[in-house]
Parts: structure tokens; sequence; C-alpha cells
């Protein structure tokens, strides 16, 4: 109310920011925390939650801004969201701070970085935490750990990736901190799972080729610790195999672990394969006058041999001789048959008996 021309009392309306009670009391500032939006109003109203105002005379409350909150009415300044709570991305006027989303953390509920990690379920959000070992995180904001996967490992915390197992060591299950050795006679590639036996013809920690004289068959069933040495009626004159190789007729092998097979000696032969004893004696009225031969030879008419394992047969004597072959005894004597007029048997035909013939009597 103010004086008018007449001398009388004008009324007017309470300005905006301010309230007016009646009768002749003065406008009165809406005190902070409250706010008159229009004229005429004869009370302030309180700031509603979400919303404040520090100054005297507020025609509109302010909204809080992102990242603080007003809980209650009749705020004069809203409260910043405490470590690791937020309002929603952009959110103004908010009434509550929530707790940071899974893979967030902080006063701004930043996210968590590579090789760090928070649950949602993690009541603690001011913090992320490392990935344990076994485990890594390659990505920003993460709410958990991924396992290295078989043929990985990783034996730090807080890791962004997982390494590859070495070679000839391996990892058959996720989550390992390191990885295995493997077992003498099996390899591994880079980042393996399992170790494979070594291939065939190798053995050993680190597969090495069997030596000459050796051999190792392939499969994961059989040992790889170490090679075999070739058994007898065998041989092998190459390294780095997977099987032995059999003495070709004419020759042996009676010892184990051989580069090559023995020769057949003179007076003996075989027509084996892979002959695991010596070679079999030439017989009497049979010879072999070669090394490494399949037969033995038989003596010819006119020749025999009376002895075992010999190289050559012998010629009859003078005044002797043989029709037979494989002779194992001495040749026999020469007989002549004449004729005159009569059949004598003697050992010089007599003249003038001129004809005769020779026979050779041989009965043995």
């Amino acid at each position: 109310m103010v004086p008018a021309l007449n001398g009388g009392m004008d009324f007017v309306l309470c300005p905006p920011g301010h309230y007016c009670s009646g009768g002749a009391a003065s406008k009165v500032a809406c005190s902070p925390g409250s706010e008159a939006e229009s004229e005429g109003a004869v009370v302030c109203l309180f700031c509603t939650p979400g919303q404040f105002t520090a100054n005297d005379s507020t025609v509109n409350c302010e909204v809080c801004p992102p990242m603080h909150y007003a809980g209650r009415e009749n705020q004069t300044a809203c409260l910043q969201c405490a470590l690791g709570k937020k309002t929603e991305d952009g959110q103004t006027g908010a009434t509550s701070c929530q707790s940071c989303g899974a893979g967030e953390y902080g006063a701004v509920c930043a996210l968590c970085e590579p090789g760090l990690f928070r649950a949602g379920s993690d009541s603690d959000s001011t913090v992320c935490k490392n990935c344990p070992n076994g485990y890594h995180q390659d990505a920003s904001g993460g709410a958990a750990c991924l396992k290295c996967i078989p043929g990985k490992y990783q034996p730090e915390h807080g890791e962004q990736l997982c390494h590859n197992c070495a070679t000839n060591t391996y990892s058959p299950t996720s989550n390992a901190s390191q990885c295995m050795a493997c077992a003498i006679g099996k390899t591994a590639d880079e980042g393996s799972s399992q170790c494979q036996s070594c291939e065939a013809g190798k053995y050993g920690a680190v597969c090495d080729m069997c030596a000459r004289g050796m051999y190792r068959p392939g499969g994961n069933a059989i040992s790889a610790v170490t090679c075999f040495a070739c058994p007898t009626g065998t041989f092998q004159n190459a390294e780095g195999q997977a099987s032995c190789l059999p003495c070709t007729p004419g020759q042996f092998s009676n010892a184990t672990g051989l580069l090559q097979c023995h020769e057949c000696a003179a007076g003996r032969a075989s027509k084996i394969v892979a002959r695991n004893n010596t070679c079999d004696i030439c017989p009497a009225g049979e010879y072999q006058a070669n090394g490494g031969s399949t037969l033995c030879q038989k003596c010819t008419p006119g020749r025999y041999q009376v002895e075992e394992e010999q190289k050559q047969c012998l010629d009859c004597e003078i005044g002797k001789s043989s029709s037979l072959k494989a002779r194992t005894t001495g040749c026999v004597r020469v007989f002549f048959s004449c004729w005159c007029g009569v059949c004598v048997v003697c050992v010089v035909c007599v003249a003038p008996c001129m004809l005769y013939t020779l026979t050779i009597i041989d009965t043995h």
C-alpha cells in the first residue's frame, strides 16, 4: 500500500521475489531457499527437492547441476555427489545420486582403465580393482575380467592381455597363471593347450632326430623318451627314421642297432629276407666263391668237394673222373672195354685189338 495523489492510499501488488502479508505491511524479500515467481505473493514457496537458491528475492529457484543434488526442499545449495556416486549423464535437478555403474568409479564415475574392473554388485564404487593373475581386461569400463584361454597365461595382476605359452610349454585350462613344460618326448608350438609326441623318427626333450641304427614310430601311444635300436635282421643308415630296413637275401644282421647288414661270407649263402643269424653253410658237393650270395653252386661233373663251407670244387685226379653233379666223395678210376672177338676188361688194350671204347664205371 502506497500514498495516493488525492491524499488517500493506493494498493499495489507485491513484486516477484517478495511476499506481502497484507494491510500496511511492507513487502518482504524471499529468503534463500525460497522463491516467489508471480506478483502478489502472500508467501514465498520453498525451492523443491532438486532446486536451490542462495540469494534473497529469488523469483525462480535454480536446478542442481549435473553431479549435484538436493534431497530436500528449501535448500540454499546443492550437494556434490559423494565419491563413487553420480547422477545420470547430463541430468540436472537431481534429488539423489546413484552409485557408479558397473565398470565405473570415483568422483565422476570414470570408466575403469584396461586391466581393471568393477562389478555392479561391488558396494565400494570409489576404486576399480586389478584383474587377478590368470585373467585380463583389454577394454575400458570392464565389469569383470576375462579368463586367459587355454594356451595362454598371465602371472601378474592388473594386466590387459594374456601371454602365449612358450614353445614346448602348454596350458590345458583357462585362467592359468603359468604354463607347464612338456614331458620328455613331447613338444608344443607357441600358444599350445597340449603337447604332442615327437614326430616319427624323433625323440627326447627337444625332439632330436634318432641316430643311425635307431628308429621310432610315430603316434602319441608310443613313448618318445628314447629311440629304439633296430632289431636283428634289420638296419638303418640314415638319421631320423620311423622304421628299420630288412636285410636283403645274401645278407644278415645278428646284432641290434646296426648301420648296415653283413654280407654272407664266401662258402655261405642265404635267400631269406631279414635274416637274423649267420648265413647257411654250403654243404659238401657245393661251393660259393663270392660273398653276399643267395645260393650255393653245385660242383659240376669232373669235380667234387668233400668239405663244407668251401669257396671252390676240386678237379678229379688224373686217371679218375665223375659224371655226377655235387659229388661229395673223391672221383673213381677210369676203365676201358676192348673188343678182340671176345670182350675183355683190361687197363690198356693190346694190339691188334685196336677197337675200344672208354667206359667210366661210376657207382659212388
